[in-house]
């Protein structure tokens, strides 16, 4: 009788360390794309604060399949930032850089808070494993 109840305690701790496990990977996924975005906002900044030494330059314009437009720039007044849902909305480029930061702060608390699930999620898989390694070692 002893024996049973150790193995369905083994069985459903081993069934919650893999609920954690896929937890695990999904937060690790979900952090792995938001920080993809964090840079990609981190280098709009950048290049956003570089403008004016674009001014009378040249730029490629990606087209996309491997085609590309040498063009000319005189002067830059606005930026096309991107809101959501499709949708791309002009704004000045102290407004852009604004914008940018703002989403940056917000990917930055997006990113802690996964941080802190992550670990959580860590620390009690380890706990589970302990507590398997435990009942499975009882009575032996």
């Amino acid at each position: 009788m002893a024996e049973n109840l150790k193995d369905e305690t083994i069985e459903q701790l081993r069934y919650l360390q893999s609920i954690y496990a896929q937890e695990y990977e999904n937060i690790s996924k979900e952090l792995a794309n938001y920080n993809v975005v964090y840079e990609a906002t981190k280098r709009n900044i950048e290049v956003l604060d570089n403008l004016p030494m674009l001014e009378n330059g040249s730029i490629l314009l990606n087209l996309e399949s491997g085609t590309y437009i040498k063009a000319k720039i005189n002067e830059i007044k606005e930026v096309m930032v991107y809101v959501g849902s499709g949708y791309l909305v002009e704004k000045s480029v102290d407004e852009a850089k604004e914008y940018l930061k703002d989403g940056q702060k917000k990917e930055e608390e997006l990113i802690a808070e996964l941080q802190k699930q992550k670990e959580y999620v860590e620390k009690e898989l380890i706990d589970i494993a302990f507590e398997i390694e435990k009942t499975g070692n009882a009575n032996v």
